[in-house]
This record gives C-alpha cells, structure tokens and sequence, in this order.
C-alpha cells in the first residue's frame, strides 16, 4: 500500500486516516481563498505515514489557465502542471477535471478530480502510487478528501468572486456619491438665482401684465420649485449613502410617538383612528429610522387626505429575528403598476401634497437596505396603500 509501513497495522493506518480526514475538515473551515484551501490539503497528505508525493492545481476555466500549483516538497520537478500553462484537453490532469473520473497516467501520477462545479476547479495528483496497490478503505479515503476539499474550493471561489463583486459596487456607489454630492450643489445655485430673477422680473413688471403672461410666470416658478425639490432630494440621497450609521436598540413605541408629534400639522382638524400594536425593539440607526417612519407616516396621512375617516394602522410580526411592519391606511391608494416605480429616484407617481416627508421614497429604500431590510409597497385605487418594512430585531 503506498502510505502502508511493515511495523504498522491495518487498524493504526485506518485510525490515522480518520484523523487527518477529520482535522482536514477542521482546517479547510477558516481557509477563505483557493490558496488556503490547497495549502490544507497538501499538509493533511503529507501528515500520512510515508506520504506520496503529490502536487495539486487550481484551473481557472473563464481563462483557460492553471492559476496555482502546490506541491508536497515545495516544487519539485515532478510536477507535471505549471501556474499560467494553458488547460489542454489533451492532458490527463485536465481530462480528469472536465469528465470528474479519477484517471491514473500510466506515465505520471494518479489524477483526483477536486468536484463540485460541473468542472472541477481543482485536481490532485498522487506520485509514487498505483490505483492497483489500494484498498477499498484507502480509495474510500482519497475519494473523500478530494471531495471535501472541492467542497472548499468552490466556496472559496464563490467567496472570491463575492469580495471582487462587493468592491467593484462599493467603488461604483463611491463615484455615484460623488457625483450625486456635486450634482446637487452645482444645480443648488443657479435654479436659487433663476427664482430669484423671475421674482424680480415679476415685481418690475407689476401691473403691466396680463393674464397670460402672469400664468406664465407662475408656471416658471412652478417649474423652479419643481427642481429646486428635485436637488433637495439629491441632497438627501448624498446625506443617506455619507452619513454613517450608529447602530443601537431602538424602541419603535417611543420612535412612533415622536412622529405624530412632528406630523402633528398634517393631523389637526381631521377625524383620525389610529390602529397601532405594541411594536418590538429593532436595531438600527435611531435618526434615519426616525426620518424614514415621518416619510411612510406623512405619505399614508397624505393618501387619506379626502377620507372623512381615517383609519392608519401599524402592526409588527416577528419571524426568523427579523420584525416585519405593516403600515397600512384607508385612503385613495394608486394604480398596481405604479409599486414598483414608487421608490425611483425623482418618481412623481404620486404627487406629494404637503411638505413633509422630503427623505422621499428613493432614499427610505436606502436607509432600510443599509439596515439590511427591505420595503415594498402594495396598493390598488380606492383601497388603500400598505407598507411592508422588515429590519433586523434587536436582541432582549
């Protein structure tokens, strides 16, 4: 047997094997790249009595390459695979990889296909070995270490690609920031000074305008408060993405109490009935939390504004540590195909009637997604609109 000794027993070898496989799958939980994961498999082989010499190859297939080599003495000259060596299909070690059948070359070593992906990302060679000279027990034994270490190799892959992913989208959200923050401070000025101008045309001019003229004036300023709202909402959406988050239990009893007493102008003169369950504690940022429920709570007090009884109601469940919220009214609601436009950028769906809730809908999406939650919106004509915001519960 290739890691066999005359002095040692069948029952020793098996009882080793199961050690080194299980302290291979020790180390191969915190290896986070496919070097790692390669470096673990080739201590827990050499670690055999009378170990084979072995070397195996990570094959990056997008590339058509072998991306790294690692061999059991530190690059002896019989490894037969090279980092940068092209993925001939001719080679039995790549042959291997693509069937995911273990191979053995009469030539060379016994080739292992590391499985997980339809082809193998790796493949382990075994010198001074013959398929022929294995015991069940030994084959069982080789077979598992290539598959756990597969196991390991994808996920570190997987992970790779995560962490290459994560950052090209925190650089794009930077270069986003950015010109998001510029955009809104070079628009800022001239639409002030443009208002400003057609103020002071309007008042020059008072008395010498007819009705025409005075409607066109009125649409200018219109139209300049229109963006001028617009570059505030820009504004907004920088402070949202810059503004780092302090992160504590925050009792959602007391945020909602804070709330009405800020909505308390939408509130006055009107006949409100308000359906409120007591809510748990979530965590979170306390001040974005804060200006998200005035944006949901002044929308919804928005959307009963014709209603003669207002019903707005808030209720929470929680599942899997994560609390859901239900606001809900009564009001005039809107069109289904307007869900998915409502938390766009610059939406106008819905037209706003008051000016409160000017994080907008855009930027409540941030602020929960930077929580780690989601919110969607359900609403049809004449019944109502209802949101649903999941954030992550805050520990007792």
């Amino acid at each position: 047997m290739m890691d066999g000794s005359p002095s040692m027993g069948l029952n020793d070898l098996t009882r080793i094997r199961a050690v080194l496989l299980q302290q291979l799958s020790v180390a191969l939980v915190p290896a986070l790249t496919p070097t790692q994961v390669l470096a673990a498999l080739v201590a827990t082989c050499t670690a055999l009595p009378q170990p084979p010499s072995l070397e195996v190859a990570l094959l990056d297939w997008k590339v058509g390459e072998v991306k790294d080599v690692q061999t059991s003495s530190g690059g002896e000259t019989f490894a037969t695979l090279h980092v940068g060596q092209q993925l001939s299909p001719t080679s039995p070690a790549i042959e291997v990889a693509q069937v995911g059948a273990a191979q053995e070359d009469s030539a060379g070593p016994i080739w292992l296909p590391l499985p997980g992906r339809p082809q193998a990302s790796g493949v382990l060679g075994l010198w001074s070995a013959r398929a022929a000279d294995w015991t069940e027990d030994e084959q069982l034994w080789w077979d598992s270490v290539a598959t756990i270490t597969g196991l390991a190799l994808d996920r570190a892959l997987d992970q790779m690609a995560l962490k290459e992913r994560t950052e090209q989208l925190e650089e794009s959200n930077a270069e986003l920031r950015g010109y998001t923050h510029a955009l809104s401070h070079n628009l800022g000025e001239p639409i002030e000074r443009v208002s400003n101008f057609l103020k002071l045309v309007e008042r020059r001019l008072n008395g010498q305008l007819d009705t025409q003229t005075r409607r066109l004036f009125e649409l200018g300023r219109r139209e300049t408060q229109g963006l001028a709202s617009r570059v505030m909402e820009l504004r907004a959406l920088a402070l949202v993405e810059r503004q780092a988050m302090r992160v504590t239990p925050v009792d959602l009893n007391v945020l909602l109490v804070q709330v009405r007493h800020i909505l308390d102008p939408l509130m006055q003169g009107r006949h409100i009935r308000w359906q409120v369950s007591d809510l748990p504690k979530v965590k979170g940022d306390a001040l974005l939390l804060w200006q998200v429920f005035v944006e949901l709570l002044a929308f919804l007090l928005e959307d009963t504004w014709e209603q003669a009884d207002v019903q707005i109601g808030l209720n929470a469940e929680i599942s899997d540590g994560l609390v859901v919220l239900r606001l809900w009214d009564n009001g005039r609601g809107f069109p289904q195909q307007v869900e998915e436009r409502l938390f766009e950028v610059f939406d106008r769906s819905v037209p706003r009637q008051t000016e409160f809730g000017r994080l907008g809908l855009s930027n409540v999406r941030r602020v929960i997604g930077r929580h780690g939650g989601r919110i969607r919106v359900e609403s049809q004509e004449g019944q109502g609109v209802t949101f649903f915001v999941t954030l992550p519960r805050a520990s007792n």
